[in-house]
């Protein structure tokens, strides 16, 4: 199948969408597992309350309402959204037909991007980037679709692009680059999640106090440090219990738990079941 019939003559217009789900193409770098581009839905709501197992890019063209942990937006327009695995969300319009453009997308080329050039996640941005993940979906769709063996690299390189754009356009519409500190206290929660980590030490690396390194690390990333590395965790637990064997005391350990009912708990209340019931359900 040709691109241009999706697009005949490379108009791209609002009313023209493709969407599918990748039965191959699956690397431990990276994975394109779906998309979708300007996909119409009739009134419904999207509804994952154990969220998904791979990262989900979202731009929502309609009006739509939206539930994130501790938070819920109604009747909004325009925005994007990059959910990281296990992240519950609920989001869609249950009155009129909505229109949404997606990726899920996995592999640890996504994790490493993320590090080099930290979008936001979890939180609704107003950064017109969507030209730039619009050519994003086109490029990876005719790399995947239209060849028999598609390139990692190609892939890895249209992906990488998107991100360094969308980066410098977020950072352009709030006047401002992400702090350097901030970046390394993200890095610190993101590869140290499984130790002790105290806000004292991380304002000591950060060179500020807590309260300060809290208010900026938020308007910089969209929660505080301690939400963010309970995410972290959480995010590590649930990779760890959909892709292997160990029992659960061993992920609460190797997530920074030494007590297993608080990690229990913790999860649960993050995630809306069980570490065991997590589990099960994958299986039904």
């Amino acid at each position: 199948m040709k691109i241009d019939e999706f697009f005949p003559g490379f108009d791209r217009t609002e009313n023209r969408f493709f969407t599918y789900h990748l039965l191959g193409c699956r690397d431990q770098e990276l994975s394109i597992n779906g998309i979708g581009l300007k996909e119409t839905m009739k009134p419904v709501f999207n509804r994952r309350p154990g969220g998904n197992q791979d990262y989900l890019f979202l731009h929502f063209h309609d009006d739509f309402d939206i539930e994130l942990p501790g938070n819920a937006l109604r009747n909004i327009r325009n925005k994007w959204i990059i959910l990281t695995p296990g992240t519950p969300h609920t989001y869609g319009n249950g009155i009129k037909n909505w229109c949404h453009s997606w990726m899920h997308f996995s592999g640890s080329f996504v994790e490493m991007l993320l590090d080099q050039y930290p979008l936001p996640v979890n939180v609704l941005q107003n950064a017109n980037t969507f030209p730039f993940f619009e050519s994003l979906l086109l490029n990876l769709h005719e790399e995947i679709y239209f060849h028999d063996y598609p390139l990692l690299k190609i892939l890895k390189n249209h992906l990488e692009t998107a991100f360094l754009q969308s980066f410098r356009a977020i950072g352009h519409s709030s006047g401002q680059i992400i702090p350097k500190e901030m970046l390394r206290i993200r890095q610190i929660l993101d590869f140290k999640y499984s130790e002790k980590i105290s806000l004292k030490e991380l304002a000591e690396e950060a060179c500020c106090s807590e309260p300060y390194l809290c208010a900026k690390f938020k308007k910089t990333f969209g929660m505080t440090p301690t939400d963010y590395l309970l995410q972290r965790r959480m995010n590590i637990a649930g990779h760890l219990l959909r892709t292997t064997d160990l029992r659960i005391n061993e992920i609460s350990r190797k997530v920074g738990y030494e007590d297993i009912y608080y990690f229990s708990r913790s999860f649960k209340k993050r995630v809306g079941s069980s570490p065991s019931t997590f589990r099960k359900n994958l299986l039904l």
